[in-house]
């Protein structure tokens, strides 16, 4: 397996979004779906669907389908060091993921795969939605942020036309519609 990605953005700031809620998953690679991860936190209060379909690569060499099972929070710190300019690689060699960052200079990190089994993990096949809603990564991290002013927690409330998301701490508010 080999992927190529120049803009490492469509990554990072997913992948970071995912570790603030989820520890561990299974990263999917196929040929004719891309990179997938779907997955609960252990709670079973929030899921996340992420998906970079193989047009998304400048390179997308797959052969034989692949589940990687990874610390999302490592994954997310390697990626954090990557600026607008790298181009990101990942490789799977000898039950490794190669991360490399190619820009100015070649940087590679080598994770190693966690034994994870989907039996594992939170059975999110039981859950059942009122909604459904899509939306930007960025406007969620910057959603995010803007509740994190003023609460420790957050709670989004869908109806058919919008998305509130909100917190309130002992004397303010954030409340943003999507």
């Amino acid at each position: 397996m080999r992927l190529l990605l120049s803009d490492v953005e469509l990554m990072k700031l997913p992948v970071k979004a995912i570790s603030e809620i989820i520890e561990e998953g299974i990263f999917k690679v196929s040929s004719k779906n891309g990179l997938e991860f779907v997955a609960a936190d252990r709670a079973m209060i929030c899921m996340v669907e992420f998906k970079l379909l193989p047009t998304a690569f400048d390179e997308f060499e797959v052969k034989n389908d692949l589940s990687l099972g990874l610390n999302i929070e490592t994954l997310s710190d390697i990626l954090r060091r990557a600026t607008k300019k790298d181009k990101l690689v990942l490789e799977f060699k000898e039950n490794r993921l190669i991360t490399t960052l190619e820009g100015k200079v070649r940087r590679s990190f080598e994770l190693p795969l966690l034994d994870i089994t989907e039996e594992s993990l939170p059975d999110i096949s039981q859950l059942e939605f009122s909604s459904k809603i899509a939306l930007a990564t960025d406007a969620l991290v910057e959603a995010a942020a803007d509740v994190d002013l003023v609460a420790e927690s957050i709670v989004f409330e869908a109806d058919e036309n919008k998305l509130s998301i909100y917190g309130a701490g002992d004397i303010s508010l954030s409340l943003i519609h999507i």
